[in-house]
């Protein structure tokens, strides 16, 4: 698994219900599911890594299993990491842990362990605390020890963890879109390129998401969080709606996750391709939960067509979410507005930190103008 720069330091955020659902499909960690992890975490790559964020969240810990009983101390959690901390002689944080995880943690399996920490919510408060007790846990110990990124503080109680987490998932992505070759420029010798075919809107870049899609270890994790990202909005759907060939495949992936919805597949909807099959559709119920996915969000025409589709057959759904990996989320057209945040949740947006740009034919996002030179020479834009 790659890691990803953010600011000055790296870190390597590990999802232990990924590696569980991925690998088993379970989401318990007890005297034989310990192993899984242990041999996942082989895996990794550190060097270089400042940090690793080990997050527990929706992780069952049943009981505190005692696997070696020489050692009646240690439990299952000791042997799944003990190891994996030696080795890596890094700062750990284990995030979202429940009390009685944190607690034999702290007690029992790593004492006086001067570089593991321990993250949690109790009674609706950030609690941290470090298994090492001679440290005492200050705002400038914190500080000293990780320069983290800007707005987030892990002693600013304002700062939502489970907003930090979707940060660092969203930065894993915009790591493969650079060094995977995802974004890519358009030249001075293909200036007509910048205008979509499908869409009729001029860019200054293309983003193919396919070297995504193709890299089976990044694919696999990017349906995961998209699947927790349809829960957290939609809860648990009757039906996931695929119209392109990519979100074929990516809802493929995300129902390996939701086993329990039905993939709809409407068979390449695009603005510029007819629709061609539509009977799969008839079997989604009146009223019913739908989640509609889609590999880039650009101007969200093809969601309305499927919309529009349902809506002809006379199907309603009680509510519906739309999901990406990537999306932009402006368009010039005279003045800048985004997309609905209450229905498309994107893992990584592309604006302000890719500078993908977007206009429509009556404006420049320059000067604003109808015709000028700029929107001629539209590819100079990126820098």
């Amino acid at each position: 698994m790659e890691t990803f720069k953010i600011s000055k330091d790296k870190i390597l955020y590990i999802n232990i219900e990924f590696i569980l659902k991925s690998s088993y499909d379970i989401n318990s960690l007890d005297e034989k599911s310990y192993l899984i992890i242990k041999e996942e975490l082989k895996k990794y790559d550190i060097s270089g890594i400042n940090l690793i964020i080990i997050d527990f969240k929706n992780v069952d810990v049943p009981f505190i299993s005692i696997i070696d009983e020489s050692d009646h101390k240690k439990s299952q959690l000791y042997f799944a990491f003990n190891d994996f901390i030696i080795n890596s002689k890094k700062d750990i944080i284990f995030l979202n842990t429940l009390m009685n995880v944190s607690i034999h943690l702290i007690e029992k399996d790593f004492p006086n362990i001067d570089n593991v920490f321990i993250i949690s919510y109790e009674e609706n408060n950030k609690i941290i605390r470090c298994c090492n007790v001679k440290i005492a846990i200050t705002e400038d110990t914190f500080q000293k020890r990780w320069e983290l990124i800007d707005n987030f503080n892990f002693l600013n109680s304002s700062i939502n963890l489970f907003e930090f987490v979707d940060f660092l998932i969203s930065n894993k992505i915009k790591y493969h879109l650079l060094e995977k070759g995802c974004k890519q420029l358009i030249s001075d010798e293909n200036k007509e390129e910048h205008i979509l075919k499908s869409t009729s809107v001029h860019v200054n870049m293309y983003i193919n998401i396919k070297p995504l899609i193709e890299n089976y270890k990044t694919f696999n994790e990017i349906c995961f969080y998209i699947s927790k990202r349809i829960i957290d909005k939609l809860g648990y759907p009757d039906y996931i709606i695929a119209s392109s060939k990519n979100s074929e495949s990516i809802a493929s992936g995300v129902l390996r996750y939701l086993k329990d919805s039905d993939l709809i597949i409407i068979n390449q909807v695009s603005p510029i391709t007819a629709y061609n099959s539509y009977t799969n559709i008839l079997s989604i119920r009146p009223n019913s939960r739908c989640a509609i996915i889609e590999d880039f969000h650009c101007m969200g025409t093809e969601i309305k067509v499927v919309k529009g589709i349902l809506w002809c057959q006379g199907i309603n759904v009680k509510s519906d979410v739309y999901t990406f990996p990537v999306a932009s989320t402006s368009v010039y057209d005279g003045s800048k507005y985004g997309f609905e945040y209450h229905k498309i949740f994107p893992l990584f947006k592309l604006d302000s930190e890719f500078k993908y740009l977007i206009f429509t034919n009556n404006s420049c996002p320059i000067c604003n103008n109808i015709n000028c030179d700029h929107k001629k020479n539209f590819c100079i834009y990126e820098t």
